[in-house]
């Protein structure tokens, strides 16, 4: 049966600071340092200033633009993202 994207960004997260020297939390605070604000800026910063590739960049950029929260972990999350500020 093939992964599905939370199992992905699971498995990123959970050898995030093995991979990189570096937890969630500290990668979250040189995102907010670096002042990119747009994901493709952020995923950039991930990119081009840390050696993530792109899957890993786009994870940490998606979870940056949460708020520090995995963004596919957590269905009901994602769904509350989704429709957030509509009524």
């Amino acid at each position: 049966m093939p992964k599905s994207t939370a199992d992905h960004e699971t498995e990123f997260l959970a050898s995030l600071k093995q991979q990189s020297g570096k937890d969630l939390s500290a990668w979250m605070a040189l995102a907010r340092k670096s002042g990119h604000e747009k994901h493709n800026a952020v995923l950039n910063f991930f990119k081009n200033d840390h050696g993530f590739n792109h899957m890993q960049a786009n994870f940490l950029a998606a979870i940056f633009r949460n708020g520090g929260k995995p963004v596919h972990g957590d269905a009901l999350s994602l769904l509350d993202g989704h429709f957030q500020g509509r009524e």
